[in-house]
């Protein structure tokens, strides 16, 4: 039998009550149980000397140091009942280890960590967390848990990447500091009402006069409110897993937390006065942006001539809409030249900075695309400057691209031959792509986009070609139409104005012949010279006489009376008289 094992029956059977008191002798040292007046003469407790107390051992610590737990009763001075019972407490808690030295240790560790006055924790709540398998679960912090959490989580590394951001930099020095099972929703709160207060002064260092306020301002970045929303996402999820998973809390308090609504970004285009606005004075109309059809194909144009190696992703990307990893990940045999296909599979995309080849997003993303005559036959050119690459090259060209795949418990090397390829024959670095994006948008004079905009770009030139929600979530890879229909695709000014058009066509009209105009006939006889009175019960005789020869305005629809003959019909008024004009119950 262990020590431990030793140690923890001794504690189960073991630990003695006694009384002790707080006097000092002459040098200072208290006398604990030594004090002559804890104890009357017939040798029975003194009542009215001393606190209740017990003491008994528990499984030493690592290393082999003793540990005894030494309490005295809450309430002064106490009985013995009270301190029994909660010697009696301790060894309960000490049974749940059952032979488990791990669980024996961690058990008594939580113990030696009650403060004085504290109560000592509940056993049906303490056997609830050691089954959660979170260590020192009973005086976890909400820092320690959430880190814990990160770190044990079955999800992909990108994925873990961004959680464990938002743990550092919001999470856990804002609430890091408090017990988890003290976390409510007013710590959440005040924790967003922080951000967006630090949020307010960046804004007003950034319009300072100081050069040096401003400029440092300026340097440092705000917390958007999709960043917010994030946050909030991940302390959701992390909370519902310590209530449902892990069985530490009771309730989830990121839920009852109340923010401000946060409203995704509208798609907007760049039209003619969002550029001239944009030049003026820097502002864009929304964080995301799409180009038009003549502004999209002046920047193909531009990127053809000046930008060869990478015209042909751009390509894909503004008329297929494969993501940016989707289009740097494609592999040679993924390209058909045959049925003039592209399937993606796979992406080349960043864990950190560090590229990683690893499959598409969902199932849904894992589709195949078809290929335009006019895309189809750049690519076809682009595969004929890869070859001349290749042959300069020589024995230099690789073959195939090594990167990393990632797999349980970290990456390992693959080969892979990637289409897009770099003049020397290197994989393209994902960043790589978005700054000569960005560096060729600007060389061309065009308005700013996102890369990923050209995905929304794609979308929303397929709006306009006519494709279905279906269709367009298919080449997209969406796993929902929701998504493609409510966030991807803008409305071109062209397209809407012609369904104007269309709408307002459907509706047959029998309009006066010639152009309508205000004007009419004019002089002292004309029913327009008498001016219309603005309360029809203060018009005088030459009013409604005017109105009555002038007849019904050419752009009301002529009343027609209602059918006769019909029980209750309201009898339809005369046309003279203006103010009964219409029924009275109705009007």
């Amino acid at each position: 039998m262990s020590s431990v094992e030793e140690a923890s029956r001794m504690a189960i059977r073991g630990g003695s009550i006694r009384k002790r008191c707080y006097c000092r002798d002459e040098s200072g040292r208290r006398l604990g149980a030594r004090c002559s007046r804890l104890k009357l003469a017939s040798g029975a407790w003194s009542s009215g000397h001393g606190v209740w107390a017990f003491q008994i051992e528990l499984p030493p610590a690592p290393g082999g140091r003793r540990r005894i737990l030494r309490r005295v009763s809450n309430t002064q001075p106490g009985t013995r009942a009270d301190v029994a019972a909660e010697l009696a407490r301790v060894c309960e808690l000490m049974s749940l280890a059952d032979g488990d030295e791990a669980l024996a240790d961690e058990i008594a560790g939580v113990l030696m960590a009650c403060k004085r006055g504290r109560p000592l924790p509940d056993p049906r709540q303490m056997a609830r967390q050691l089954r959660s398998g979170v260590p020192n679960a009973s005086s976890v912090s909400v820092g320690e848990y959430l880190t814990w959490w990160v770190t044990h989580r079955n999800i992909d590394e990108h994925t873990r990447i961004g959680y464990a951001s938002h743990v550092r930099v919001h999470l856990d020095p804002h609430l890091g500091h408090l017990p988890l099972a003290r976390l409510n929703s007013a710590h959440i709160e005040a924790m967003f009402a922080t951000i967006t207060g630090r949020n307010r002064q960046i804004l007003e260092d950034r319009a300072s006069a100081d050069p040096a306020r401003a400029g440092a301002a300026t340097a440092t970045r705000l917390t958007t409110p999709a960043t917010i929303a994030r946050v909030r996402a991940t302390l959701r999820k992390a909370l519902n897993d310590a209530m449902a998973k892990h069985r530490l809390i009771d309730f989830n308090p990121a839920v009852y937390a109340e923010l401000p609504a946060y409203d995704p970004p509208r798609v907007r285009v760049w039209t003619e006065r969002a550029i001239a606005q944009w030049k003026a004075g820097g502002m864009v109309p929304s964080e995301v942006m799409v180009w038009t059809p003549e502004q999209a194909g002046a920047f193909l144009d531009h990127a053809q001539r000046h930008d060869p190696a990478l015209y042909p992703m751009f390509l894909l990307i503004m008329l297929g809409g494969p993501r940016r990893g989707e289009v740097v990940g494609v592999r040679t045999d993924q390209i058909d030249f045959d049925d003039k296909t592209a399937t993606f599979s796979h992406q080349l995309t960043e864990h950190g900075y560090q590229p990683v080849y690893k499959k598409v997003k969902t199932r849904s993303g894992d589709r195949v695309i078809f290929l335009d005559s006019a895309t189809f036959n750049d690519l076809r050119a682009y595969w004929e400057l890869r070859e001349s690459w290749r042959i300069a090259a020589g024995a230099r060209w690789p073959r195939t691209v090594t990167v990393l795949t990632p797999v349980p418990g970290g990456y390992t090397p693959i080969q892979v031959d990637l289409f897009f390829r770099q003049p020397d024959g290197r994989a393209w670095h994902p960043s790589s792509v978005t700054d000569r994006f960005q560096r060729d948008a600007a060389a061309a004079g065009l308005p700013p986009i996102r890369l990923h905009d050209g995905r929304h770009s794609a979308a929303t030139y397929m709006k306009a070609a006519g494709a279905d929600l279906l269709d367009m979530r298919k080449k997209l890879g969406h796993a929902s139409v929701t998504v493609t229909g409510d966030i991807y695709p803008a409305s071109l000014d062209e397209i809407d104005r012609m369904i104007a058009e269309r709408t307002a066509a459907l509706i047959p009209r029998n309009r006066p012949a010639g152009p309508r105009t205000d004007a009419g006939p004019t002089g002292p006889d004309s029913p327009r010279a008498v001016p219309p009175a603005t309360d029809p019960t203060q018009r005088t005789k030459d009013q409604v006489t005017a109105q009555e020869e002038a007849g019904s305005p050419t752009d009301s629809p002529t009343p027609r009376p209602p059918a006769t003959g019909t029980a209750g019909a309201v009898p339809w008024p005369r046309p003279g008289r203006r103010r009964d004009r219409y029924p009275r119950d109705v009007r």
